[in-house]
C-alpha cells in the first residue's frame, strides 16, 4: 500500500512539473536542444517551470524589474541568459547561484544602479558580461572576484565616474573592457593591476593608468571628458598599437604625454579642442603610421 501511495505521489509530481514546463513552452517558443525564447512577451517576472536541461533563455524586451532568489534555481545546464532591455533595478544576492555552466550574461539596457559585492558569486564559467546602458553609479569592492574566466566586460554608458582600487579584482582572464561614452573622469592608479590578459581597454585616464597593462594593443578613450593626458599616464603600454582619443576636450599635446608608446601605429586625436602640439611631443612614436 505504501509503495502504491509513493508511486501515486511521484506520478502526481511528475505530471505537475510537466504541466508547468508545458505552460512555459506555450507562453514562449521552445526548441530542441532546449532553447527558450521569451523575447517581448510582456513578462514582469521570470516564468516558473523552466526545464532544468535548458541551455539558452532569451527574456529580453520584457518588463521584468528584478532577479529574485529561486527564479533560476536548478538551471545548472544554462549557458546563455539574455535579460537585455527590461526594467531590472536589482539582482538579489544568491539569485544567480547554481548557474554553474553560464557563459554569456546579457543585462544591457536595464535600470541597475550598482554592482554589489557577492551578487555574481558562483559564475566562475562566465566569459561575457554586458552591463552597458544602465544607471550604475558605483561598483562595490571586488564584485567580480569569482569571475576568473571572464573575457569581455561591457559597462559603458552608465553613471560611473571613477574606477577605484579593488573594483576589478579577480578579472585575470579579461581581454576586453568597454566603458566608453560614460562619465568616467578618473581611473585610480593600481585599479587595473591584475588585468594581465587585457588587450582592448575602452575607458578614460589619469597618471599611473597604464601600469600593469603591457599586453594591451588597442585603447579606446573616445567620447569621454578627457581634458589632458598627464605625463607618465601611458607608461607601461609597451604593446599599444592603436590609440583612440577622438571626441574629448583635450586642448594640447605636451612633451612627455605620449612617452613610451614606441609600438603605436595609429593615433586618433580628432574632434578635440587642441590649440597646440608642443615641439617634440610626438618624438619617440617611431612606429606611427596614421595620425
Amino acid at each position: 500500500m505504501n509503495i502504491i501511495l509513493f508511486l501515486t505521489v511521484v506520478g502526481i509530481v511528475i505530471s505537475w512539473v510537466h504541466d508547468i514546463q508545458a505552460a512555459v513552452c506555450e507562453l514562449c517558443d521552445c526548441s530542441i536542444p532546449l532553447k527558450i525564447n521569451c523575447k517581448n512577451k510582456n513578462l514582469d517576472v521570470i516564468p516558473d517551470g523552466i526545464p532544468m536541461n535548458t541551455t539558452e533563455i532569451d527574456l529580453s524586451e520584457n518588463i521584468i524589474t528584478s532577479i529574485e532568489n529561486g527564479s533560476l534555481d536548478g538551471l545548472s545546464f544554462l549557458q546563455t541568459l539574455n535579460l537585455d532591455e527590461n526594467r531590472i533595478t536589482s539582482i538579489e544576492n544568491g539569485s544567480l547561484d547554481g548557474l554553474s555552466s553560464l557563459r554569456l550574461l546579457y543585462l544591457r539596457g536595464n535600470k541597475i544602479t550598482s554592482v554589489e559585492n557577492r551578487i555574481l558569486d558562483g559564475l566562475s564559467t562566465l566569459l561575457y558580461l554586458d552591463l552597458a546602458d544602465n544607471n550604475i553609479s558605483s561598483i562595490g569592492d571586488s564584485p567580480f572576484i569569482e569571475l576568473t574566466n571572464l573575457q569581455v566586460l561591457y559597462i559603458q554608458r552608465n553613471r560611473i565616474t571613477s574606477v577605484e582600487n579593488g573594483s576589478l579584482d579577480g578579472l585575470s582572464s579579461l581581454q576586453e573592457l568597454h566603458s566608453q561614452q560614460g562619465r568616467i573622469t578618473s581611473v585610480e592608479s593600481g585599479s587595473l593591476d591584475g588585468l594581465s590578459s587585457l588587450r582592448k581597454l575602452i575607458t578614460s585616464i589619469e597618471n599611473g593608468f597604464g601600469d600593469g597593462l603591457s599586453s594591451v594593443d588597442t585603447l579606446y578613450l573616445r567620447n569621454n571628458r578627457i581634458t589632458s593626458i598627464e605625463n607618465g599616464s601611458l607608461d607601461g603600454l609597451s604593446s599599444l598599437q592603436y590609440l583612440y582619443l577622438d571626441g574629448n576636450m583635450i586642448t594640447s599635446v605636451e612633451n612627455g604625454s605620449l612617452d613610451g608608446l614606441s609600438s603605436l601605429e595609429n593615433l586618433d586625436i580628432s574632434e578635440n579642442r587642441i590649440t597646440s602640439v608642443e615641439k617634440g611631443s610626438l618624438d619617440g612614436l617611431s612606429s606611427l603610421l596614421t595620425l
